[in-house]
């Protein structure tokens, strides 16, 4: 599990850096995120459904506010991105994911 830890946690290092140079997230590097979900023991229904409902949360934030303007604040990448999360930390880690995603991203607009 420690070395599930550590795969994910390179593959965000390396997804934070494409994506504050390029604004774009790698298909690859979510792809390469999914077998570490198999090193965590959690009920894998939990996860699928925590996994469903960040995707169509997210989907739905995205689109509505593409309707009300013209760009939206979040792409198709971090949509995958955090549907992948909730899907290696099922439904009990999805808060805590939402909490740290959330306070990076607000230090980092801080130091901006």
């Amino acid at each position: 599990m420690l070395a599930a830890t550590i795969w994910i946690l390179m593959l965000l290092a390396v997804i934070s850096i494409t994506d504050i140079k390029r604004l774009v997230i790698p298909d690859v590097c979510i792809l390469l995120m999914l077998p570490a979900a198999f090193f965590f023991r959690s009920p894998w229904r939990g996860r699928l459904i925590a996994a469903f409902a960040v995707w169509v949360a997210f989907f739905l934030t995205a689109a509505v506010s593409a309707l009300l303007k013209s760009e939206t604040p979040i792409g198709m990448g971090d949509i995958k991105l955090f549907s992948a999360i909730a899907l290696i930390s099922g439904p009990a880690g999805l808060a805590a994911s939402g909490i740290l995603s959330s306070l990076t991203g607000g230090i980092y607009a801080a130091i901006l």
